[in-house]
């Protein structure tokens, strides 16, 4: 009796590594950008006064 399977070759999934590394750079990138946005729009002196008082 033979046991055992025939040649099973790996093959590394490129596109989807490659599509997932680009999704997490955008979201990263979109959220930065509305972070920044929400940053300008805020006067930071006026916020450090009021979290003084």
């Amino acid at each position: 009796m033979i046991i055992g399977g025939g040649n099973v070759d790996f093959v590394f999934p490129w596109s989807s590594m490659g599509g997932s590394i680009l999704g997490v750079f955008f979201v990263v990138f979109i959220t930065t950008l509305y972070a920044m946005h929400k940053i300008r729009k805020e006067n930071i002196i006026d916020a450090l006064r009021d979290e003084l008082t």
